[in-house]
């Protein structure tokens, strides 16, 4: 937990307690240098490959062009979520820091998963969860299955918390084997339909999720590659991987589509591996028996093909975004491509975002 530049502070520290890991470390800041310039949040700039005013990226020397001013004047929102808070450019954009409502509570106070009061392992989470929320069906006369869909797409919204190299580290090996230091494999638990059915598993594979440059000592967070407030993020991009400029076909205002098998626009089809979602390395193969079920590229990576609920989502706002675009260039035929995207995309994100806050204040 000590680097050089702050071991003087700490050095006369022979122990500390978790509390003070928790509420002390982090003041200790990381001294800023010219290579640390992702840890001033402050500063009136933006240290990621940015847009212009145009939303196009400017080359230098063949190089995108970093650390762009923010302009104050300019009309719409940078869908990676910077520039919102001109005073603190950084602010509410992706990959940052989950902000926590609770203090951390690992086992060392910095790294270590918790464990109990006297440091014992555990009980497996499997084991808790089928015993305190047993799968027993229980019907709600109010609600339908799309309200976990629609709750789950808001949800991807402004939360993406990321594991180390995706489902790439095997933490299920044979026993005895070294494993992955990020591993927290899910083990020790009774047998039921669902492991029964996978051959009886005894093992769910899990990885620790991606640590987060705090720029200062103290405990462990996470990272959010996520915009964190709600403007659509995962149906427009907002992170380097899954870009905007991917998802747009260039044309009055339009977002990329592709035909299903009867002849419907839908989600354009993921160009893999060009379009592989790098922050999760779960693989999407299709099947060879129904090759009509493909992989389709959204803003939200890999997640846009979750489940088929989450799936449907995203097909409808990629139509709203469209009949947004097609209306607005029919009032407005002098408007360019950039201009129709830009409305159609602020229509479409203030009407669902609005909606949501107006359920929430209305109950």
């Amino acid at each position: 937990i000590v680097n050089d530049p702050t071991a003087p502070v700490v050095q006369l520290l022979k122990c500390i307690s978790r509390l003070d890991t928790a509420a002390v470390l982090p003041k200790l800041g990381v001294p800023r240098n010219k290579n640390q310039e992702y840890c001033n949040l402050n500063k009136p700039t933006s240290s990621d490959i940015q847009c212009d005013a145009k939303y196009k990226y400017r080359l230098m020397n063949g190089q995108p062009q970093r650390d762009i001013q923010c302009d104050a004047k300019y009309k719409y929102r940078l869908m990676n979520g910077r520039c919102n808070n001109l005073r603190n450019t950084n602010w509410g954009s992706s990959f940052h820091c989950h902000r926590r409502l609770l203090p951390p509570d690992f086992a060392d106070g910095i790294n270590i998963p918790r464990a109990g009061t006297q440091g014992q392992v555990l009980p497996s989470p499997r084991l808790l969860t089928e015993f305190i929320m047993p799968d027993i069906p229980v019907p709600d006369k109010k609600r339908t299955g799309m309200n976990m869909m629609w709750g789950q797409f808001m949800v991807h919204d402004s939360f993406r918390t990321i594991q180390n190299l995706g489902l790439a580290i095997n933490c299920c090996l044979i026993p005895n084997v070294t494993v992955h230091p990020e591993c927290a494999p899910i083990t020790n638990f009774p047998q039921d339909e669902a492991t029964q059915a996978f051959n009886k598993q005894q093992c769910i594979n899990t990885v620790r999720s991606a640590s987060c440059n705090t720029c200062s000592l103290g405990p462990r967070d996470q990272l959010n590659v996520a915009t964190q407030v709600l403007d659509l993020s995962n149906l427009y991009g907002g992170n380097l991987i899954d870009d905007t400029l991917t998802l747009r076909s260039f044309v009055k205002g339009q977002m990329r589509g592709s035909l299903d098998i009867n002849g419907n626009e839908t989600l354009p089809v993921r160009r893999l591996p060009k379009e592989q979602d790098t922050l999760d390395l779960t693989p999407c193969n299709e099947p060879l028996n129904n090759p009509e079920l493909t992989c389709y590229h959204s803003g939200d990576g890999i997640r846009g093909n979750q489940q088929p609920g989450v799936n449907s989502i995203h097909i409808m706002m990629r139509k709203r975004h469209n009949q947004h675009a097609k209306a607005l260039a029919y009032v407005n035929p002098h408007w360019d491509d950039e201009t129709l995207f830009q409305e159609a995309s602020k229509y479409l994100t203030h009407g669902i975002v609005g909606g949501e806050r107006e359920v929430e204040i209305e109950g």
